[in-house]
């Protein structure tokens, strides 16, 4: 409801692997370049704000559930 979406990696937290992890799978999900996603907060945490340029909240939210299934 809150717009929150989870996502659980394998990638090992160490020297931002799960950062590049993170920013490849939403960038093949939503199908922008991963130039065009950014991590705004929450980079050494498990908690992180993405910003996603050039798509919509909305289209966002319908790619990832369509992804999901």
């Amino acid at each position: 409801m809150d717009g929150t979406v989870k996502i659980r990696l394998t990638a090992p937290l160490s020297d931002g692997e799960s950062n590049k992890a993170l920013v490849g799978f939403l960038s093949e999900v939503l199908g922008v370049a991963p130039a065009k996603i950014d991590i705004i907060g929450g980079v050494s945490g498990n908690d992180k704000l993405i910003s996603v340029l050039d798509i919509d909240k909305d289209e966002a939210q319908q790619r990832l559930l369509a992804y999901l299934g």
